[in-house]
């Protein structure tokens, strides 16, 4: 069996201090789907992230649902798709 990364399912910030907190979560689930003898993965994210606009950090609310398929010549899962 072989462990490979995907993608993260959790970051937040809560414990630097900062006045500006943001918290990601997500919910996994593998596909009927499969490419190169791999199911592919379904990510649905929720919460908020921080994102930077310029030199500018925001805070913003995220709702989105990723696909990732492995692919085999670059041995890793890649993102194929993102649901609004």
């Amino acid at each position: 069996m072989v462990k490979l990364e995907v993608a993260e399912i959790g970051n937040d910030n809560e414990v630097t201090g900062s006045d500006k907190i943001y918290n990601t979560q997500a919910d996994y689930r593998f596909l009927s789907t499969e490419h190169e003898g791999l199911y592919d993965i379904e990510i649905h994210y929720s919460g908020t992230q921080q994102i930077y606009v310029g030199d500018i950090a925001k805070i913003v609310p995220i709702n989105e649902t990723h696909v990732y398929q492995y692919n085999e010549k670059q041995q890793k899962y890649i993102r194929v798709k993102l649901h609004d």
